[in-house]
């Protein structure tokens, strides 16, 4: 019965989920693990430019601009 059972199960991969479904997933992930599972493939990252992932989003200096180093100028920020 049990060996039966295992049979009948079907396996479901990620790539087979509704994007509904997905997106429920991520909305309790925190907001860094979204942005690193964004680059994981294409699907993920289109989901996760679904607005209801990012309802609320602080934006601080930090977050607008990166740091660059130039040999010459000394350290930049850039857009």
């Amino acid at each position: 019965m049990d060996g039966e059972r295992r049979r009948k199960q079907r396996v479901v991969y990620w790539d087979e989920l509704p994007d509904l479904v997905v997106e429920k997933i991520f909305c309790y992930l925190p907001k860094r693990s979204r942005f690193n599972a964004a680059v994981t493939c294409k699907s993920w990252l289109r989901v996760l430019n679904f607005p209801e992932l990012w309802k609320t989003f602080v934006l601080k200096e930090k977050t607008l601009t990166r740091s660059k180093y130039n040999y010459f100028l000394g350290k930049l920020h850039a857009i």
